[in-house]
């Protein structure tokens, strides 16, 4: 398992709306299981998934509460991703 040991800012849209700032750190795939936790919806990584061509995101609750409102339709959304600092 691995993470980053701090939060970085990153610019996120999402299904090409308007750009937004957001918190997040680079995790592996076996990050969740190891911290026993899982998703609200929808599902988290894989270790099979540290090495795949497609990457992947994991928002937290509150984000997709206070983003979206809780709406389930969020998965499958296209998001688009690019670091700050």
């Amino acid at each position: 398992m691995a993470s980053q040991s701090s939060l970085d800012t990153w610019q996120v849209r999402f299904d090409g709306g308007e750009w937004e700032e957001a918190s997040g750190r680079l995790v592996s795939g076996g990050f969740f299981q190891v911290l026993g936790v899982g998703p609200a919806i929808g599902r988290v990584f894989t270790t099979a998934e540290d090495r795949a061509g497609t990457p992947s995101a994991v928002i937290s609750y509150n984000y997709w509460q206070r983003r979206f409102g809780g709406r389930p339709d969020v998965l499958g959304k296209a998001l688009i991703m690019r670091k700050l600092r």
